[in-house]
C-alpha cells in the first residue's frame, strides 16, 4: 500500500513539477526562519541559566531621575549593608573590562577582557577551575581563561609571571566557561579590586564601579532597597546640608536635586531584559525587540507558505476526485483516504524540512555576524521543531481534503464533476486574502524602515563627519607627559601636507568615554556629559555656536572660569537668559559664555545629551579620557596622509598600542550598521513574501480558469469581448486583493510605528505609503492574473464546447 501510494505521489510530483518544486521552496524558506528564531532564543536564553547563584544574585540599578539610570553604586553602600546587617549574604564591585599590553618574556601582548576582581568573585560566578587554584584572595595574583592562556602563555602557564601597570602578576590557575553563556566572560582575572573599594570607602559621590549583591531571601528585596537610599540620605545628603547650615530638606529644595532610589534586579534576568538601560553585565545583552521581530516575521512567513500550500492542495484535490472515487468505488474506506493525504502531505513537508535544515547550515555563519550571537545547530534540532509541525500540518490538510471528498457524491466523484468551481466565496479565497494580507504588511513596513534609514544616513548630525580622520590618542603617561605629548604630536600632524586642522575631546564622537556630573542653576539640577575639548575642536567638527562666543585661548578667564554649554542643558534649566549667569558644578562656579548647537554623539535611538564644555586645561581629569584626535583635511589623497601620520606616531612613541585609523563617516555608517542590516533584510523577506504570494495566486488563477473554459467559450459564442471576459475574470481577485491589504493597514502601522519609537529622530508613517503600496500591491496582482486570463481568451471555442 505504502508503495502504490508513493508511486501516485511521484506521479503528481512530475506532472506538476513547477508548482511542486515552488511549493516545497516556500514551505522550507517558511521553516528555515521559525528554525532560525528558535535557535536565536535557544542560545540567548542560556544566558547565565548554569550559575547555581542566579536566582541569588543581584544588580544594584540606581534611579537619578529625569529618566537618567545607571547600573553603579558608591563604594561604601556594600560594606554598610554587610555591617549594618541589611538581609544581604555578600557583596562584590566590578568594573568594566580591560584592554590593555603586558609583558611576557620581554614581548608585549595585546589582551582583551581583562577585569580586576574581588576575592570573592568565584562566590557570585562560579566557572569551573580546571587547573590550579583559586588565589584571587592573594596580591598579585590572576587566573587565565583555558582557551586564552596558550595564546599569550603557551602550554604549562601556572607560576609564570609578567608584568602589567606597573607591577608583577603570578598566574596561580586556569578556568573554563565550557559551554555556558555567561553575562560575564572575562579572559583574565586580576586580584586585588579590594583597594578600589577600601580606598573610597568614605566617598558615597563615587560611581564608578556596578555592586552585585547576594540575597537569599527574594522577600527581603524592597528592604534592601529602601535601606540603601536610608543609607545614602545619611552619609551623603545629611553631611552636605550639615557643612551649609541646612536641613535636608532645605538642602535638597534649593539644589534642585533629589535622593537617589535603588532597585535590585536579579542575574537570572539580566541578559534578555526589554529595557537595556538596566542591564548592568558586561557581556552586550539581548536585543529582545529584535528577537521579537525575527520571530514574529519567521512566522508571517511561515503562516504565508502554509496557507500557500492548503491552497494549492485544495485546487489540485479538485483534480484528483475523479481518482478518489474510483479508489472508493473499488472499496477504499475515507479513513484510508486520510492517511493516503496524511503520508503525501508528510513527504512534501518532509522535502521542505530537509531543504531548510541545509538553507540554516549555509545561513548560519552570516547570522552569527548580525544577530552577534553564537548560533549552533544541528539535525537534531531540525528534525524536533519540522517533525511536530510536520505531524500537526499534515493531519490539519488530510482532514479538509476529506471533508472536501466527503461533501461529493461517489457519482460526482467519479464524473469528475467537484473539478468545476463556481463564483461562491469559499476557502481558496479566504487563503488568497491571508496571502494578500501577508504580503502587503511587508511590503508597506518595507517601504518605511527604508524611509527611516535613508534618514538617519541623511540626517544632519549637527557637524560635518567627512574628511575627517579619527587618529589614536591611547598612552599610559603622567598628566604632564601627556599634555607635552599630546602638544607635539598635534603640531607634528599639522605640518602633513593636506591637513587643515587637528582637534580632540574627551567625548568621542561615536564611541565612548562618557563622563557626567550633576550642574545646579537657580535652583534646578541638571545630570550633564562633561566635555574637555582644545580650542580647535568646535571649528574642526564644524559644530556651530548659535548663540554668544567660543573660548579663546588668548583670554586667561576661559581657562578659569568660562564655559560653553549646548542648547539641550540651556533648554533642561528652561533659561533663555542663561548667557553671563554661572553654574555650580562639583561646587565650583563657571560662567556660561556661549550656547552650541546639539550634536549626537552616537546614533539617533537617544535624544540630545545636555552639555557642559571646558578647555582641556580646566578640568585636568578629564583630559585622561582623551583617547583619539579628529583630523580635517582637504586633499583627496588620504593614504599619503596616513602614511606620514603613521611615521609620526612611530617616531614619538605615542602608544604601545598598534598604530590604527579610521574615518569618521565610516564609523557613523558602522553605528547604523544594524539598521541597514534590518532594511536590507526585510527587503529580501519581503521580495521572498511577494514571490510566494503571487505564486500562489498565479497557481489559484490558473486552476480555477482552466475549469471555466467552458464557461469562457459559450461566452464568446454569445458574443462576449476578450476585454469583457478579461474584467468578469479578473475582478474577484482584484477585489480580494482590495480585503487583503485593507486587513493589513492596521497591523503595519501597530508594528512599525512601535519599531519607529525606538528611535527619538524618526519619520513619521504618512498614508502615502499606504497609497504606494496598494497601486504597487494592485499592479502585481493585475500582471499576475493578467498572464492567465489573456490565455483563457484565446481558447479554442470548438474544443471546449464540445466537452462532454
Amino acid at each position: 500500500m505504502l508503495q502504490n501510494w508513493l508511486k501516485i505521489y511521484w506521479a503528481h510530483l512530475i506532472k506538476n513539477k513547477v508548482y511542486s518544486v515552488l511549493t516545497i521552496l516556500g514551505l522550507a524558506i517558511g521553516i528555515w526562519g521559525v528554525l532560525l528564531s528558535y535557535l536565536y532564543y535557544k542560545e540567548e536564553v542560556r544566558y547565565d541559566q548554569w550559575n547555581p547563584y542566579k536566582d541569588e544574585v543581584y544588580i544594584v540599578s540606581t534611579d537619578l531621575g529625569d529618566g537618567d539610570v545607571w547600573n553603579l553604586a558608591p563604594y561604601p553602600m556594600g560594606p554598610h549593608l554587610k555591617e549594618e546587617k541589611q538581609s544581604i549574604e555578600d557583596y562584590m564591585y566590578l568594573s568594566n573590562y580591560v584592554s590593555h599590553f603586558l609583558e611576557f618574556e620581554g614581548e608585549q601582548h595585546f589582551f582583551t577582557k581583562g577585569l580586576v576582581v574581588q576575592s570573592n568573585f568565584f562566590d557570585f560566578f562560579p566557572f569551573e577551575l580546571v587547573e590550579g587554584v583559586n588565589a584571587l584572595d592573594e596580591p598579585n595574583s590572576v587566573l587565565v581563561l583555558d582557551t586564552y592562556i596558550e595564546e599569550i602563555f603557551g602550554s604549562n602557564a601556572l607560576g609564570k609571571t609578567f608584568r602589567y601597570d606597573g607591577e608583577v602578576f603570578t598566574i596561580k590557575g586556569i578556568y573554563s566557561f565550557g559551554e555556558t553563556r555567561s553575562s560575564i566572560m572575562p579572559t583574565i582575572l586580576f586580584s586585588g579590586f579590594e583597594k578600589s573599594v577600601l580606598a573610597n570607602q568614605m566617598n558615597w559621590g563615587n560611581y564608578m564601579a556596578s555592586l552585585y549583591l547576594k540575597i537569599k531571601d527574594k522577600e527581603q528585596i524592597p528592604r534592601v532597597e529602601q535601606s540603601m537610599t536610608d543609607l545614602l540620605f545619611v552619609h551623603l545628603y545629611t553631611r552636605l546640608a550639615k557643612e551649609e547650615g541646612k536641613t535636608v530638606e532645605e538642602y535638597l529644595e534649593e539644589e534642585g536635586d533629589t535622593v537617589e532610589l535603588y532597585r535590585l534586579l536579579p542575574l537570572a534576568g539580566q541578559h534578555m531584559m526589554e529595557d537595556t538601560k538596566y542591564n548592568g553585565t558586561l557581556e552586550t545583552p539581548l536585543n529582545v525587540k529584535r528577537l521579537y521581530i525575527l520571530f514574529g516575521l519567521s512566522l508571517t512567513i511561515l503562516i504565508l507558505s502554509v496557507v500557500n500550500y492548503i491552497n494549492l492542495s485544495i485546487v489540485q484535490s479538485l483534480k484528483r476526485h475523479r481518482e478518489m472515487g474510483i479508489r472508493i468505488v473499488i472499496g477504499s474506506k475515507y479513513t484510508t483516504l486520510f492517511w493516503q493525504l496524511f503520508f503525501e502531505s508528510c513527504l512534501t513537508l518532509g522535502l521542505a524540512m530537509g531543504l531548510s535544515c541545509v538553507l540554516v547550515e549555509f545561513s548560519i555563519p552570516s547570522l552569527r555576524v548580525f544577530l552577534s550571537s553564537q548560533l549552533n545547530f544541528n539535525w537534531w534540532d531540525g528534525a524536533k521543531v519540522g517533525g511536530f509541525f510536520m505531524v500537526i500540518m499534515s493531519a490539519f490538510l488530510a482532514g479538509i481534503l476529506l471533508v472536501i471528498l466527503q461533501r461529493r457524491t461517489i457519482t460526482q466523484l467519479v464524473k469528475g464533476q467537484g473539478r468545476h468551481g463556481n463564483q461562491k466565496f469559499g476557502l481558496k479565497h479566504m487563503m488568497l486574502i491571508i496571502q494578500f494580507a501577508i504580503a502587503s504588511f511587508f511590503i508597506v513596513s518595507t517601504t518605511i524602515v527604508y524611509q527611516q534609514v535613508h534618514y538617519m544616513l541623511e540626517k544632519d548630525l549637527g557637524f560635518t563627519k567627512e574628511q575627517i580622520l579619527i587618529l589614536p590618542f591611547s598612552t599610559i603617561k603622567t598628566e604632564k607627559e601627556r599634555k607635552l605629548l599630546y602638544d607635539t604630536y598635534k603640531a607634528e600632524i599639522l605640518k602633513v601636507s593636506g591637513v587643515q586642522s587637528v582637534s580632540s575631546s574627551s567625548l568621542a564622537i561615536g564611541g565612548y568615554g562618557y563622563n557626567s556630573s550633576r550642574i545646579f542653576h537657580q535652583g534646578n539640577a541638571v545630570q550633564v556629559t562633561n566635555v574637555a575639548m582644545d580650542n580647535d575642536f568646535l571649528q574642526t567638527m564644524q559644530i556651530k555656536i548659535v548663540e554668544g562666543r567660543g573660548l579663546e585661548k588668548e583670554l586667561a578667564s576661559d581657562t578659569i572660569s568660562n564655559v560653553l554649554i549646548n542648547q539641550q542643558l540651556k533648554d533642561k534649566f528652561g533659561d533663555p537668559d542663561i548667557l553671563n549667569k554661572t553654574l555650580n558644578w562639583n561646587d565650583r562656579w563657571f560662567t556660561v559664555i556661549g550656547v552650541v548647537n546639539n550634536y549626537h554623539t552616537v546614533n539617533l535611538k537617544t535624544d540630545f545629551e545636555p552639555m557642559i564644555f571646558f578647555r582641556l586645561e580646566v578640568i585636568p581629569g578629564l583630559f585622561q579620557n582623551v583617547n583619539e584626535l579628529y583630523v580635517r583635511f582637504t586633499t583627496p589623497n588620504g593614504e599619503q596622509i596616513i602614511d606620514e601620520v603613521e611615521k609620526i606616531y612611530a617616531k614619538l612613541g605615542v602608544s604601545t598600542y598598534p598604530f590604527t585609523y579610521e574615518f569618521l563617516d565610516q564609523r557613523f555608517e558602522r553605528l547604523f550598521k544594524t539598521s541597514i542590516q534590518e532594511r536590507n533584510i526585510l527587503l529580501v523577506l519581503s521580495g521572498i513574501v511577494i514571490f510566494i504570494a503571487l505564486f500562489g495566486l498565479y497557481s489559484v488563477a490558473s486552476f480555477t480558469i482552466a475549469n471555466q473554459y467552458k464557461e469562457i467559450a459559450i461566452r464568446k459564442v454569445l458574443g462576449a469581448s476578450n476585454k469583457e471576459q478579461m474584467k468578469q475574470l479578473s475582478q474577484r481577485y482584484i477585489v480580494l486583493g482590495v480585503i487583503g491589504f485593507a486587513l493589513s493597514i492596521y497591523p503595519s502601522y501597530y508594528f512599525m510605528n512601535a519599531w519607529l519609537n525606538e528611535y527619538v529622530f524618526r519619520i513619521e508613517i504618512h498614508w502615502s505609503n499606504f497609497v504606494l503600496a496598494f497601486l504597487f500591491l494592485m499592479l502585481l496582482t493585475f500582471l499576475t492574473v493578467f498572464i492567465k486570463v489573456r490565455q483563457a481568451v484565446r481558447v479554442n471555442v470548438l474544443q471546449h464546447i464540445k466537452y462532454e
